[in-house]
Parts: C-alpha cells; structure tokens; sequence
C-alpha cells in the first residue's frame, strides 16, 4: 500500500537483547519486503554497525541493493544501550572504534576489491564483496547523532545525518546549523539531506 501511494522508502531498526524492542532481524524483513515493491528504497534506520563486523554488513547491504534494483541506503549508529555492548562483549570505547572504523571499511569494500586495512579495531587484508552494490559509486551512508562532537562527526564521515527522534526542535535548529557548517568545512559541496525520525502513535481517539 504505502509503495502504491507513492511512500519514497521504509526502513527497520535494529535491537538485540532488549525483549520489548527486538523484532524481525532487519536485513532478512526488508530483503523480504523488497519482492513487494515497485517503487520504494529501502534501508536500515537504524543499523547498530559499532556492534557489527563490516565485512558482514558490507555484503548484506551490497546484497540488499541488489535485490532492490539499486534503491537502497544505509543508516549508521553507534548502539548505546549496555545490554546491547553486553550482548557482545563490547566496552564503549571498542564500539565507538568499531564504529568509525567500520563505516570507512564498507565504503572502500562497496567500491573496491582487494581491501586491506590497518585499524584499532579492524584488520583486514585483500578483502572483496562480491556482488557490490548496484548503486554508483554506492548506496548513500546516513550517520545518527544525537550529541555536538557526534553530529559533526556525522558530516565528516557521513553522507547525512539522521536526526533521532528525542530531541527538541529547538535544539536541531542550533545542531543543523553545526552539521552544515562541519560539512562545508570537511570540503563537502552541494547540501546535505537530513531525514528525521519522529515517533507516531494511532489510536481510535486523540485522547487515546
């Protein structure tokens, strides 16, 4: 329905460890749900890569592309919550490696072979995914952020920031202005886009 009436993508989350918030694993939901569609991108709002090998994330997105005709993107985040870290044996400072780390691994992996790295946390040594993704150069590369020093870190390595859903709009005002001029200033040209998450909530009665 939402691909018939002109919806331009949907996305799933990403949890582990967490009863009330787990679901369906995102890359197989969204994979399935691309047999349903025409029209829609689809991507992964957001995946928790701090937690991820990016060898792995690398070829699951490259693959969700290619089951989607190309119309795919990728949105990034660290993971916060410690029964997540703890689900994997993770410190913060570990994921926050993994993470940046991992997020300059998959770009070099979706648009060249024979990868090597020399990381904190990631080695990597005459690496190729096969198939890449359809999308050239590749699927566009959304960072969460929700602090100062993590939002302009989102326009350095990212391709555009996703705002999460519990900040004031008040706040994203100042926190735009920060990202775009952290863009301007990392060489970037052109203007970024800024998807946003709000949280939405149906009822039979406004009240309810």
């Amino acid at each position: 329905v939402a691909d018939a009436v002109g919806f331009d993508a949907f996305s799933m989350g990403d949890h582990y460890n967490i009863p009330r918030l787990q679901r369906l694993n995102q890359v197989p939901a969204l994979a399935r749900l691309c047999a349903e569609v025409k029209q829609c991108s689809v991507g992964t709002a957001v995946m928790l890569l701090g937690l991820r090998h990016p060898v792995t994330v690398a070829s699951e997105l490259a693959s969700l592309d290619v089951l989607n005709e190309g119309k795919s993107f990728a949105a990034f985040g660290l993971g916060y919550r410690e029964e997540e870290l703890n689900a994997f044996n993770l410190t913060k400072t570990q994921r926050y490696r993994r993470f940046v780390e991992g997020v300059e691994i998959v770009k070099k992996l979706w648009t060249e072979d024979n990868v090597s790295f020399e990381g904190n946390a990631f080695q990597l040594k005459n690496v190729t995914v096969d198939p890449k993704p359809l999308q050239k150069p590749r699927p566009p590369i959304w960072i969460a952020a929700n602090s100062d020093l993590a939002v302009e870190r989102a326009a350095r390595i990212g391709d555009d920031w996703i705002i999460g859903p519990h900040s004031a709009i008040e706040e994203l005002e100042r926190q735009v202005g920060l990202f775009r001029s952290a863009w301007s200033a990392a060489g970037k040209t052109g203007a970024p886009n800024l998807p946003i998450i709000r949280e939405t909530f149906v009822a039979k009665t406004r009240q309810e």
